[in-house]
């Protein structure tokens, strides 16, 4: 872990800071660069003024990848450093490396850090077989906007969740697989107006610290390596120049001790911003805030010493970025064996990597509706017509997802061939109908074929493609061609059960009474058909919770639960005309944060508090009973949310405080405990204080935020 309560890590500090008191101003200024490499452009013994990739002119690689390719740049480049310092090559390992996790976001609904854990895992044992040694994720940023393109890379909307998850990632790229992480887009990235990536925010320092900040201080206490400096900027001042987020925060109130990296090219971006007058400048106002590896381009090897030389920019300074770049490199070993061997790391898409891969993604999918059609028991439907049909049933790329680091889609189970073998006594009736390459659609051909089918699996959905980085969207329905496929299958007569893919929320408000069933399959990769009958088939009955409500309606974003009251609010006051409301949409989400149906039904009974009161220092414990009352085993996360009624600034309607997830048979009971203490109940003030303020609190144990059940009510004296 990278902290300095570490023995191993205070060690390899000390052997850091010892290197680079030999080492010159140019050979330290090296270790800050990082240049992209491929084999078109890498050339060791042609030395260019422009600064492309030479060897002994960086300290890291891009995306460089292969044994055999990083040890013939390794080679050079220790033959070129006058202090022999080795390369480490950093990717974008995502949400899986050959074997395709699910999507961040589809493994956060898991509410399970654990799956995280597992498969960040798997992702960076995957990774260091072709060498790679440093990892740009996990991506901790809070998702409010189902617009913005990146959601898909989230943890979703609630900092909760997303501390949780961020812990669990770190630890799984570390401490698992032995890879450096990396904390991104710090910060406030996720807030852009309009949901328009790279676009900056204007945000309060409450706002950050209380929502957007936590997830990146669970992953700083996890012991992550790296922080990435992201493309935004916030209050005016782009965040990959801005010493207050940078330096004054992130090092002094969250106490980071690795080494920041800018996103890529985010420092000569200054410019764009108009917030550096030049290359030079950028450098001064992107170090200085305290970038300390430039993510592409040679501005710190060309403009660096000269601002040294001139006393704009310390030696202090850049030695200590060096020593944390450095202790890094130690950490992973490189500087005592700089050679990289895939020796002992197992393989790729090995039985095992898919099998944490199949359960990950079958525990991720969240049940939307169901008029009790599923789950379809093969038994059950022997001897019938099992209509498959949409551009998701027989497509291994779409459901990879986006930033699927090697992706391999020959290696995807396909749905189509996945109940084939699941419904092997049942007739799969299987037809296009429409597909992301709108010229192999067919759909009147398709409703007739369709037409005298028992059911219909209607799998639809947004192409990978269409979220990720630079894919913001102001339409979140599902593509025109699908949802007219879609009234042509309802018309049909036929029970629909709505299969979606996607990287984002989108809107299912005309399906909801239409579909016999819909089920939420996210991304959900390499392993996508066999998790899919493992749901269909009720082999597993799903348990995934939404951790980012659906809109109605595109217009309504951003839309997220633990939202302000207004002074006009839509609840708690009637007969009032004039409300903060829409006059052609509801006001709050389709699907609220933390909802997923199951095949069975769970009843909450019982609540209680253990006092009305809470004294400082002091705690009180919220209970209830939930029970199996349908005729599945099934499991259930039940969740607590609290209201500060009334505060020194004005607070959420309710924030989620802890979850409980468990499994029942029917008929079975479960006590669910959770303790609240003061800590639990704090805030960054208006004074920019951190503490819980006495006054009323409202709490509920519920099965999502947005579910009436009673509520309790307790007083911090």
């Amino acid at each position: 872990m990278y902290t300095l309560d570490n023995p191993k890590y205070k060690e390899a500090r000390r052997r850091a800071a010892d290197l680079v008191k030999k080492m010159s101003l140019k050979s330290k200024i090296v270790q800050l660069t990082m240049f992209m490499v491929d084999e078109n452009t890498y050339n060791p013994e042609h030395v260019e003024e422009d600064g492309e990739m030479l060897a002994g002119r960086c300290g890291t690689l891009l995306a460089a990848t292969g044994i055999d390719r990083l040890n013939k740049y390794q080679k050079t480049s220790l033959e070129c450093t006058p202090d022999s310092i080795p390369l480490i090559s950093g990717c974008d390992v995502i949400h899986g490396y050959a074997t395709t996790m699910p999507i961040p976001l589809a493994l956060s609904c898991t509410l399970e850090p654990k799956i995280v854990r597992d498969c960040s895992a798997v992702a960076g044992k995957e990774a260091t077989v072709e060498g790679v040694s440093w990892t740009f994720a996990p991506m901790v940023d809070i998702a409010r906007d189902a617009r913005w393109g990146r959601v898909a890379e989230s943890f979703g909307e609630d900092k909760y969740v997303a501390s949780k998850m961020a812990e669990a990632s770190v630890r799984g790229f570390q401490e698992d697989a032995g890879i450096l992480s990396c904390l991104k887009h710090y910060v406030a990235y996720s807030a852009c107006e309009g949901g328009r990536d790279y676009n900056g925010c204007e945000m309060s320092d409450q706002t950050l610290f209380n929502t957007f900040l936590p997830p990146f201080k669970a992953g700083i206490d996890a012991g992550a390596a790296t922080v990435m400096s992201s493309f935004n900027e916030i209050n005016g001042v782009p965040c990959s120049g801005s010493r207050k987020m940078l330096t004054d925060i992130l090092r002094g109130v969250l106490g980071f001790d690795g080494f920041v990296v800018s996103d890529y090219d985010s420092v000569n971006e200054l410019q764009n911003h108009g917030y550096a007058k030049d290359e030079k400048d950028a450098v001064l106002k992107g170090y200085g805030a305290g970038v300390d590896v430039l993510m592409l381009g040679n501005l710190y090897n060309r403009h660096l010493p000269a601002l040294v030389a001139e006393g704009k920019i310390s030696e202090e300074q850049i030695d200590a970025s060096v020593e944390r770049i450095l202790a890094a490199k130690y950490m992973l070993g490189v500087m005592d064996e700089p050679f990289f061997t895939s020796e002992g790391k197992g393989g790729w898409l090995t039985e095992e990597y898919r099998e944490i891969a199949r359960n990950a993604a079958k525990r991720s999918f969240v049940l939307l509706e169901n008029d009790g059609i599923l789950p379809l028991i093969p038994s059950e439907w022997a001897g019938k017509k099992i209509g498959l049909t949409g551009p998701v049933s027989n497509e291994g790329d779409s459901v990879l997802g986006c930033w699927a680091s090697a992706k391999n889609p020959a290696k995807t189970v396909l749905i189509k061939d996945a109940m084939e073998k699941a419904y092997p006594d049942s007739e799969i009736v299987f037809t296009n109908g429409v597909c992301f390459k709108r010229e192999h659609s067919n759909p009147e051909e398709s409703l007739e074929i369709l037409k005298d089918c028992d059911v219909i699996v209607a799998c639809m959905g947004e192409h990978a493609r269409e979220s990720g980085e630079a894919t913001s969207k102001t339409c979140l329905d599902l593509p025109r061609d699908q949802i007219e496929y879609l009234k042509g299958l309802f018309s049909l007569g036929v029970p629909v059960v709505l299969l979606v893919s996607a990287g984002r929320p989108l809107i299912m408000t005309d399906f909801v009474n239409r579909a016999a069933a819909i089920l939420y399959i996210w991304d959900p990769g390499t392993e996508c058909g066999n998790a899919v009958c493992d749901v269909l088939t009720g082999d597993y009955n799903p348990a995934g919770k939404t951790t980012i409500s659906f809109p109605h309606r595109s217009g309504q974003c951003p839309v997220y639960y633990d939202h302000k009251m207004t002074g006009r609010p839509t609840i708690g006051i009637p007969n009032r005309t004039f409300e903060s409301k829409y006059i052609d949409c509801p006001v709050g989400p389709l699907y609220p944060f933390g909802y997923g149906k199951s095949y069975t039904t769970f009843e909450y009974t019982d609540a209680e508090i253990s006092s009305d009161t809470m004294e400082r220092g002091g705690s009180v414990t919220v209970s209830c009973t939930v029970t199996n009352t349908g005729k599945y085993a099934g499991e259930e996360a039940a969740q607590l949310y609290v209201r500060d009624v009334v505060g020194s600034i004005t607070r959420p309607v309710c924030e989620l405080k802890g979850y409980d997830k468990f499994c029942l048979e029917p008929g079975e009971s479960h006590r669910v405990s959770f303790t609240l203490t003061e800590d639990d109940l704090a805030f960054w003030n208006a004074d920019m204080e951190y503490v819980a303020e006495s006054g009323d609190f409202i709490c509920r144990i519920a099965p999502d935020s947005g579910a009436e059940v009673k509520k309790l009510k307790f007083t911090l004296e």
